[in-house]
């Protein structure tokens, strides 16, 4: 499992992600080009944030557990 810093930096990295293929998809769209390339990348990028968020979960619950521990 990833430390929280990396998973707080692959989080950033997928909503840069994100931000860009919506870009690219703005542009396509005001070119008349459909393609649903950036949507389907999206879908997959917005998977990947859930399970980033999902281990980020599991890591608060086990920093909550411990700090419970030594009270």
């Amino acid at each position: 499992m990833n430390s929280t810093e990396s998973i707080l930096d692959l989080l950033d990295q997928k909503i840069d992600e994100l931000e860009e293929l919506e870009r690219q998809s703005e542009r396509m769209y005001a070119n008349g080009i459909l393609n649903r390339s950036p949507l389907d990348q999206m879908i997959r990028t917005l998977a990947e944030l859930d399970d980033l968020l999902t281990q980020a979960g599991q890591r608060l619950s086990e920093t909550d557990a411990r700090m419970r521990n030594w009270q």
